[in-house]
């Protein structure tokens, strides 16, 4: 091995051994330090932009850190909900779902206050037993859907939104990638109508069209993973906040 692929192997092993943990109310949290993770986005970029023997022996360490990193945040989500459970947490810490009236003409009536209790077992029997449909609005590359796909959710239906024409080639080659890796949790039936079951553009995805997708899988539990846009909330951007056209969304 090169001295670059020794020194990328070190910091593999450094990577895995250090790491520290931070605790919030009732949940300890485990967080790595930045700096003790070198080489993990620049092996990758040196195998593709370099090439040869080298860069191939930096790839190789980075791919395996990839790998400890999925470990190490699953284990971290399980310590968690098992905290989580332990602390038995006053019921009154969660909200209540609130919602107004009167309905409109779907039946359905506005929401006044989001339900943030955790999700109840059943949901989970039932993703299990049934599968899910899986909404992804502000799509993206699909990034919920490969989230789900890797935990080893059963898809029975996709549904993608994203007015960026761009996300939307991306996604639909992704797709297409994530269904021949993983073909018994996302069968082909699951991509029928995909782009166009809904509007790319969320605004114009009204409770019409919600209802009567519903109505296709009803007893199905559903999934939505959204990228809410956060140009207007981020330090980076124009800063204009909550009352912005982009955060309204």
């Amino acid at each position: 091995m090169s001295a670059a692929g020794t020194a990328a192997a070190a910091s593999s092993r450094q990577y895995q051994q250090q790491h520290t943990s931070t605790s919030v109310p009732g949940i300890a949290v485990p967080t790595i330090q930045q700096r003790n993770c070198p080489g993990l986005p620049h092996s990758r970029l040196s195998f593709i932009a370099g090439g040869g023997e080298d860069a191939l022996e930096n790839f190789q360490p980075a791919t395996w850190q990839q790998q400890q990193l999925q470990q190490l945040t699953t284990d971290w989500v399980q310590q968690a909900a098992q905290q989580l459970q332990a602390a038995n947490l006053p019921h009154e810490q969660f909200l209540q779902g609130k919602y107004g009236n009167p309905p409109d003409a779907e039946g359905v009536q506005p929401t006044l206050q989001l339900n943030t209790q955790p999700v109840d077992s059943a949901y989970y029997t039932a993703a299990a037993q049934r599968g899910i449909v899986l909404y992804e609005p502000f799509g993206g590359i699909c990034a919920g859907l490969e989230m789900c796909l890797r935990n080893g959710l059963h898809i029975t239906r996709y549904v993608y939104s994203d007015t960026d024409p761009v996300a939307r080639a991306v996604a639909a080659h992704r797709v297409r990638t994530l269904q021949q890796q993983y073909p018994q949790l996302l069968p082909q039936s699951a991509l029928r109508d995909s782009f166009t079951a809904l509007p790319s553009d969320v605004v114009a995805v009204d409770n019409g069209r919600l209802v009567s997708l519903i109505c296709q899988h009803l007893g199905t539990p559903w999934l939505v993973v959204a990228g809410f846009p956060c140009q207007d909330l981020s330090a980076a951007g124009p800063s204009r906040g909550l009352a912005a056209a982009r955060t309204q969304l």
